[in-house]
């Protein structure tokens, strides 16, 4: 199947599947498709359609591109993590948003920093960094803290996740404040230069600030 990257031994991710992908998804076992699209992505549901004539699960976070919400990514944790749902297929237009989702919940949870997630994704073929709106989500959820209760929350619900091999499980670990301090300028400079967007630069200063406290 084209586009489809193993991210762990329960979950795939990659593109948007034709009719032939559904039925060889289906052939090797998959029990769910997890779209990470919004409305306008989807172009009538003929995902959906296809799923459920074949008997797959088929679950749609409506993530805008342009708009993600706290309570897409818990939704995605729930549904992708779950042990009834797996073997997962989760999609995008281009399985950005899915693998980005993935990234932040194994940094957050092993303590990797922004650059690890940048890498792995790169050794997926896929680039967040040239995706400035992803990009600056991503930063985001790292630096705010805002997911970390999400994410303590369901490793406590599935403690198996804990022990999982991932694509993060071998990057380097944070290597102090220092690198944490230096990797929050490069992130504030850079967006900055590319977006010129006040907020996303007030809370990446915000949060450069508490590394530097004390």
């Amino acid at each position: 199947m084209q586009n489809a990257r193993k991210y762990d031994a329960s979950i795939t991710v990659g593109a948007v599947p034709g009719q032939e992908d559904l039925v060889q998804l289906q052939g090797l076992g998959y029990r769910t498709l997890v779209d990470v699209r919004d409305e306008h992505e989807r172009f009538g549901g003929a995902v959906e359609k296809s799923a459920g004539k074949l008997g797959l699960r088929y679950t749609n976070i409506l993530a805008a591109r342009d708009a993600i919400r706290t309570g897409d990514v818990r939704l995605f944790y729930e549904t992708v993590f779950d042990p009834d749902a797996t073997p997962v297929y989760a999609f995008s237009r281009y399985g950005k948003r899915p693998l980005a989702f993935l990234l932040i919940f194994d940094a957050l949870r092993t303590g990797r920093t922004i650059h690890a997630i940048f890498s792995a994704a790169m050794r997926f073929g896929l680039s967040l960094e040239g995706d400035l709106t992803l990009r600056a989500f991503v930063v985001n959820a790292l630096n705010s803290g805002e997911l970390r209760p999400i994410v303590d929350g369901i490793v406590e619900r599935w403690p198996e996740l804990a022990r999982r091999e991932t694509p993060l499980s071998s990057a380097p670990p944070r290597q102090g404040d220092e690198d944490e301090v230096q990797t929050a300028l490069g992130e504030a400079l850079q967006i900055w230069a590319t977006t010129r967007d006040r907020e996303a630069l007030r809370k990446l200063l915000g949060n450069l600030c508490r590394l530097l406290e004390p």
